[in-house]
């Protein structure tokens, strides 16, 4: 969604910088997401805390993940 100009690094994993994808740079932005009229806002990283680091956001935030439609 608000795409940054630099990146940012993952905090567990030692300063590794993602690769480019096909959505553009990993670590360089953060995603929003819609629940209950509020906007949630994640750093773009946030589904890989959740896999690699075993993250758990907010339970806010994952209900509203889990019932939007639109993820930017």
């Amino acid at each position: 969604m608000q795409q940054a100009r630099g990146h940012h690094l993952c905090p567990w994993c030692a300063s590794r910088l993602f690769p480019r994808s096909p959505e553009g740079l990993q670590g360089s932005a953060e995603i929003r997401v819609m629940g209950n009229g509020v906007a949630y806002a994640a750093p773009g990283l946030v589904a890989h805390y959740v896999e690699a680091h075993d993250y758990l956001p907010p339970i806010e935030f994952m209900e509203a993940v889990q019932s939007s439609d639109t993820v930017a």
